[in-house]
C-alpha cells in the first residue's frame, strides 16, 4: 500500500521569550517611555556626569572620562553618588534593574568631587571646560555649595552653553536652613547673557509635592531661580557593587533633567541651548501657584511633549 500523503506542516515560528524592562515610578512619571516609543532614546548623544566618578555596574556602559581630584588618576566612583546619578541619566533598557530617562546615551565619567564628597570649584570649572573640549553635549551636576553667584561659575557655564554644551544643575538641599535659597553654581547669573545661566533644579516627590528640603528662591531676584523640578524623593538606581538603593535630593533630580536633554538633542541635533531649554519650560506641567513661580518653576518636565 501507498503510504498517505499529507501537507508537511507549516513550522510554527519560535517565539522569543517576552522580557518586560522594570519602568521605575520616576521614568514614567516625567513621561520618558512615551519618547522612546517614538525612536527617541538619547542615542549618540554625549552626556558628562560631572560628579563623584562613576563606579563599573552592568546596568551602565561608560564610554570615558577624567578625574580632576589632585592625585586619583581613575574616574571610578568610590562613593555611589555619582553611580546614582549616572543610572537615573542612562541605566540600560534591558532585562533587569531600573531604567535611565536616556537609556541609548552615551556616558561620560567627570569626577570633580572626591570620594568623601568634596570638591573645590577649581576642579568642577576645570569639568565644565573638559566637556567644551571633549564634545559633551549635556553636563549634569549634582553639585552645590551655601553661596552666592559666583563669576568663575558664571564665565565657566556661559563658555559650555557658548559651545552647545546644556548645563543642568542642583538647586540643592538647603530649604529650612539658614541659606534657603538655590546654591552655586546652580544660582549662576551674568547681566546680558542667558547662557551663563544653568537649568536649575528642584525636587518632588511621586504625588508631585515638593520636596521639604529643596532649595527654592533667591536671596535677591538677581539670582538664578529654580528652572523645572524633576522627582528627587526615594528614587532606586545603581550604586557600588553592581547593587540598586534609593537616594533623595535635588542630585537625584538633576539627572532626570540632563536625560531629558539628552532626548530633545537626538531629536533636535542642531538645537541651540537656548531653544533645548524653551522646549523643556515650556512644556513642563505647572504646579503649585499658577504660572512660573519660585518653587515648582516651570513645572515638572515632560520627555514626552518636549521630544515632539
Amino acid at each position: 500500500t501507498r503510504p498517505i500523503l499529507r501537507p508537511f506542516p507549516f513550522p510554527r515560528p519560535i517565539q522569543p521569550p517576552i522580557f518586560r524592562q522594570p519602568i521605575p515610578w520616576n521614568i514614567n512619571l516625567v513621561k520618558a517611555p512615551k519618547a522612546w516609543q517614538r525612536g527617541i532614546t538619547g542615542r549618540g548623544i554625549n552626556v558628562a556626569v560631572l560628579d563623584t566618578g562613576i563606579a563599573s555596574h552592568s546596568d551602565l556602559v561608560i564610554r570615558g572620562g577624567v578625574s580632576f581630584i589632585p592625585g586619583v588618576v581613575s574616574y571610578n566612583d568610590g562613593h555611589s553618588h555619582g553611580t546614582h546619578c549616572a543610572g537615573i541619566i542612562g541605566a540600560r533598557n534591558n532585562f533587569f534593574g531600573v531604567v535611565g530617562v536616556a537609556p541609548a546615551c552615551n556616558l561620560y565619567a567627570v569626577k570633580v568631587l572626591a570620594d568623601n564628597v568634596s570638591g573645590s570649584a577649581s576642579w568642577i570649572i576645570s569639568g565644565l571646560e573638559w566637556c567644551i573640549q571633549n564634545n559633551m553635549q549635556v553636563a549634569s551636576m549634582s553639585v552645590g555649595g551655601l553661596g552666592a553667584p559666583s563669576v568663575a561659575y558664571s564665565n565657566a557655564i556661559k563658555r559650555c552653553q557658548d559651545a552647545g554644551v546644556t548645563v543642568v544643575v542642583a538647586s540643592g538641599n538647603s530649604f529650612g536652613s539658614a541659606f534657603p535659597w538655590v546654591n552655586a553654581p546652580a544660582n549662576s547669573i551674568m547681566a546680558g547673557s542667558s547662557n551663563a545661566s544653568p537649568i536649575a533644579v528642584g525636587a518632588v516627590d511621586r504625588n508631585c509635592i515638593i520636596g521639604t528640603f529643596s532649595s527654592r528662591g533667591g536671596q535677591t531676584n538677581n539670582w538664578n531661580q529654580v528652572k523645572v523640578v524633576a522627582p528627587g524623593v526615594n528614587i532606586n538606581s545603581t550604586v557600588l557593587g553592581g547593587a540598586y538603593a534609593t537616594k533623595t535630593g535635588t542630585s537625584m533630580a538633576t539627572p532626570h533633567v540632563a536625560g531629558q536633554v539628552a532626548l530633545i538633542k537626538q531629536r533636535f541635533p542642531s538645537a541651540s541651548v537656548a531653544f533645548i531649554k524653551s522646549k523643556i519650560f515650556s512644556t513642563s506641567t505647572d504646579l503649585g501657584q499658577a504660572g512660573y513661580d519660585n518653587t515648582y518653576g516651570y513645572g515638572l518636565i515632560n520627555c514626552d511633549l518636549s521630544t515632539i
